[in-house]
């Protein structure tokens, strides 16, 4: 019989001989991922939705400047799994927009350009309009 450990060793960690290893590992090959356990992979693949949805979270939290960190991300995590294509395609151009920029146009200390003037950002300005400070 060939053992899987070296020769002249105990068997220390209950190894199974070579020829039952075999077996074992030729009928996990053939039983179908469901049988050991698995789901099926066509549940557990990404589509390219979910893919670009976390892209955007990732993006939203890492801006660069710590306020637009604060004001995009937790909006992303708030809404993001409910958005249309239309918006996430917006939300994007948003996120392409310097930090700067955007963070003066959320603060309304400059006027938001045609281009950037959408619904979406409109949401996001109402989602961070407060009565009273808020805690971090």
């Amino acid at each position: 019989m060939i053992y899987l450990f070296a020769a002249g060793c105990a068997n220390p960690c209950g190894l199974a001989p070579a020829p039952e290893m075999a077996a074992r590992r030729a009928n996990s090959c053939t039983r179908p991922l469901s049988a050991r356990g698995f789901p099926p992979l066509s549940h557990s693949t990404p589509d390219d939705s979910d893919i670009r949805r976390k892209r955007i979270k990732i993006r939203a939290w890492r801006r660069g400047m710590r306020e637009m960190d604060i004001l995009m991300g937790r909006f992303v995590d708030a809404t993001v799994d409910s958005l249309p294509e239309a918006e996430l395609d917006d939300l994007e151009a948003l996120l392409d927009a310097e930090d700067d920029v955007v963070f003066r146009w959320l603060s309304r200390a400059e006027p938001v350009p045609p281009r950037y003037d959408t619904p979406l950002f409109r949401r996001i300005a109402a989602f961070h309009t407060h009565e009273k400070p808020i805690d971090l």
